[in-house]
């Protein structure tokens, strides 16, 4: 009985013994596991890092070749600018960058009465109001004052200036000063208005009235008639009183034109077309323009702005 049970026991051991044999094989076993998964992870991990430093150097290649492509871009920019600068400063290439206003013929735009924007200079010498002593003479005006402004012959205070429309004949404005352009004496005596007609008519060659030209816009000067106010009015003002402010300007003026051997027609203060023998008064001079002049439109002050620009309206 004793060897039995010894024998059992034996067998017991043994048991426990290839237990202990299969534990640890197994251990083993899964220790050589582990470490393959680990060197299997860790050439999975190596490879990646290969793989992420390859794309990265590609994407910081691919950087450096658009950084060349921009620099090289804006190289080429700043050759052709500097290209076009030379040729513009040397006059090849001339650019406008304004963009041109509209143009219009003067003569579709304005109106009788409205004023224009012309110049007729400044008057180069002072000449005192003429007199008795020395008629048949023009004067009133001062050293570098404008010609556009309204001379004073001793009458009533003339604040006046500028040009106005005075009528549309053949395409061409013709304009009127607004108030007198200078004083002029005509003397008494029985023939002295054929010589005071010649030369406010401009047929004297002793005066001449084309110092009031601004050659761009102007075609011809002359002063305002008799003949000039019955064309405006349509009919024979002998006599008739105008209230029209385009005609009656506060102060009297000579008109070009004789009513008989002794007197002169001119324009009383009141506005009246009226005949005299003798007297200081002024004259108003009459300018036509070309009918090529254009405007762009009235200024701030409703002038109309002038230009010989010959590019079409719009």
């Amino acid at each position: 009985m004793k060897l039995k049970k010894n024998k059992k026991e034996i067998e017991v051991l043994e048991l426990d013994d290839d237990s202990n044999i299969s534990k640890k094989d197994n251990k083993k076993k899964e220790s050589k596991k582990n470490k393959k998964q680990l060197k299997k992870e860790k050439k999975v991990a190596k490879k990646q890092k290969r793989q992420d430093k390859k794309a990265l150097k590609k994407a910081q290649k691919g950087k450096k070749n658009t950084g060349s492509i921009i620099v090289i871009i804006i190289s080429i920019i700043f050759i052709i600018l500097g290209i076009l600068l030379s040729l513009i400063g040397g006059g090849v290439i001339t650019i406008d960058f304004e963009r041109k206003p509209k143009l219009y013929p003067l003569n579709e735009k304005v109106h009788i009465g409205d004023y224009v924007e012309y110049n007729a200079g400044v008057w180069d010498k002072s000449v005192n109001v003429p007199n008795r002593q020395v008629a048949y003479t023009f004067g009133g005006y001062t050293e570098n004052a404008s010609r556009n402004n309204s001379v004073n012959c001793g009458y009533n205070d003339v604040t006046m200036s500028g040009w106005r429309v005075f009528k549309i004949e053949d395409n061409s404005v013709i304009l009127i000063q607004d108030g007198l352009s200078m004083c002029y004496y005509h003397g008494y005596g029985a023939g002295n208005t054929d010589r005071s007609l010649k030369i406010l008519s401009g047929q004297d060659e002793n005066f001449n009235f084309d110092y009031y030209l601004d050659n761009q816009f102007a075609e011809s000067v002359k002063i305002l008639s008799k003949e000039d106010i019955d064309s405006y009015y349509g009919s024979d003002t002998s006599y008739k009183k105008i209230t029209d402010d385009l005609i009656k300007v506060g102060n009297p003026y000579w008109l070009a034109s004789k009513n008989n051997t002794y007197n002169m027609w001119y324009v009383t203060e009141g506005g009246t077309v009226a005949s005299n023998q003798v007297g200081v008064y002024g004259v108003r001079m009459l300018i036509k323009l070309k009918n090529t002049v254009k405007t762009i439109g009235q200024n701030d002050d409703q002038v109309w702005i002038l230009t010989n620009d010959m590019t079409s309206k719009d």
